[in-house]
């Protein structure tokens, strides 16, 4: 990842950036930042490879399922396995991001309720659209607890389908996750006039959700707030900027949870490496930077 500038010196600083820029910074500050980041493309990310076995494990319910399909004339009670293994597929893929992404620590950081379920979670989250889960769950549920029949062989290859293509996109979650990514501006925007160093922003994702920020600001695009704002991505300064140059200053900071975009922030590492627009609609960037 590229790190903008390391040495202070080619920041081309002066006494009148830093009294003007950073002179009011120190560790504790409480900012809100403008998210100028959206707009630019990712410089490189980074991620933690999970348990490919677990990744697995559904695919393998999955299969005796659309297998029973391909059997001569199945009856209700063979249908009805069928769907049993349909919903064993997708409980334990959604168990497997449950502990992987440590939805619990992510529920209480947010302040959701201790009754919000997995998948209202992961629909939040933009990695699921539940109405043909739940539709499967109570399908299972009737077959299960209330002995009726199952649905149709036409009904059940439809769900064989549907589970199939929820495996198969929410697989890359399950194999790796993303700890952090780095985006910069295209065109390269020079810090100073130093002939080194640009302009980036990076964001790291601690695995109980703590988020940290780190690049290069401009006057415009922070401010410092009081206690009280939520609007927006407010941070706290790890530490007073490193380096403040004639037209920036570079920042480190974490992300207050009780702003109104961590749950955005947190959205944005499963669509990093998505095509653009994969979660638009459900509260997240459209690529135009929100103002302070």
């Amino acid at each position: 990842m590229n790190e903008g500038l390391d040495d202070p010196a080619q920041a081309d600083l002066s006494p009148h950036a830093t009294q003007t820029d950073g002179s009011l910074l120190t560790a504790g500050s409480r900012l809100v930042l403008t998210p100028v980041w959206e707009s630019w493309p990712n410089e490189g990310l980074s991620s933690t490879t999970l348990d490919e076995t677990a990744a697995a494990r559904p695919y393998r319910h999955w299969a005796v399922a659309a297998d029973i399909l391909d059997s001569v004339d199945p009856d209700d009670v063979v249908l009805g396995t069928v769907v049993q293994k349909l919903h064993n597929a997708v409980d334990v893929r959604m168990r497997t991001l449950h502990d992987a992404y440590r939805l619990p620590a992510l529920r209480k950081t947010l302040g959701w309720s201790r009754q919000t379920g997995t998948l209202t979670i992961l629909e939040r989250l933009g990695l699921v659209r539940p109405l043909v889960l739940e539709r499967l769950r109570r399908i299972r549920n009737a077959v299960e607890h209330q002995d009726r029949g199952a649905p149709n062989a036409s009904e059940c290859a439809g769900l064989v389908d549907t589970v199939w293509y929820f495996l198969r996109s929410t697989d890359a979650f399950v194999v790796a996750r993303l700890t952090s990514f780095e985006r910069a501006p295209y065109p390269d925007i020079p810090i100073g006039t130093g002939p080194a160093g640009r302009f980036f922003t990076a964001l790291t994702f601690s695995e109980d959700w703590s988020i940290g920020i780190r690049g290069w600001f401009t006057g415009e695009d922070y401010a410092l707030v009081d206690d009280d704002r939520r609007e927006g991505v407010v941070v706290t300064l790890d530490a007073p900027p490193r380096y403040v140059a004639r037209n920036a200053v570079r920042l480190e900071a974490t992300v207050d949870p009780r702003s109104s975009e961590f749950l955005n922030l947190v959205r944005s590492s499963f669509a990093e490496d998505l095509p653009a627009g994969a979660l638009d609609g459900r509260g997240t960037v459209d690529g135009s930077a929100r103002q302070l």
